[in-house]
């Protein structure tokens, strides 16, 4: 018994496939819309301008809430990731029992203009600033609807009437 191959090109959706699964992430990234390749949730030019230690981070305002969402059990100290709800502003963190003084960064929601100081962008500017600060990324998301960040994280506007009315910011933690 004799096996015969014939040879027939692959079909395209395969050769799309193929191509995107060995093509490097990293310039798959950089051809889509949004990509900032210097964004950093905690970094300029972007990035939020917050206190670096966790107990004066907690003294910017007063705290509404505090919402734990999960605890992680480790060998000698634990990670808690909780919202610390503030009046306009909630933020997504991760802290760490045996540093009290570290925390990450997660989320970053912004919904009331006195938070103008700890960002870039300001809640009730127009889309069009916003838009000029980030630069030719945004060339035709007038509306900035889309994301746009890096792989340390990103920034998405919601807006009413051509006026910035969120700003939320989504951080990589590890």
């Amino acid at each position: 018994m004799s096996i015969v191959w014939k040879f027939e090109p692959a079909p395209f959706p395969l050769l799309l496939v193929t191509t995107l699964l060995l093509h490097p992430a990293n310039a798959l990234a950089q051809a889509q819309p949004g990509y900032l390749p210097e964004f950093a949730c905690l970094t300029p030019p972007f990035g939020l301008r917050l206190p670096p230690h966790l107990p004066d981070l907690m003294q910017i305002a007063p705290v509404r809430d505090v919402e734990i969402l999960e605890v992680e059990k480790w060998d000698t100290y634990t990670t808690t990731r909780k919202y610390v709800h503030f009046p306009g502003l909630t933020l997504g963190l991760v802290t760490f029992s045996n540093d009290p003084m570290r925390y990450m960064l997660s989320l970053a929601e912004i919904s009331d203009a006195r938070w103008a100081a700890i960002s870039l962008f300001k809640v009730g500017e127009p889309t069009a600033s916003a838009w000029r600060k980030i630069g030719s990324t945004v060339a035709g998301d007038p509306d900035l609807k889309s994301d746009y960040g890096s792989e340390g994280g990103d920034v998405r506007f919601e807006s009413f009437d051509g006026k910035i009315t969120k700003i939320i910011f989504r951080c990589y933690t590890g």
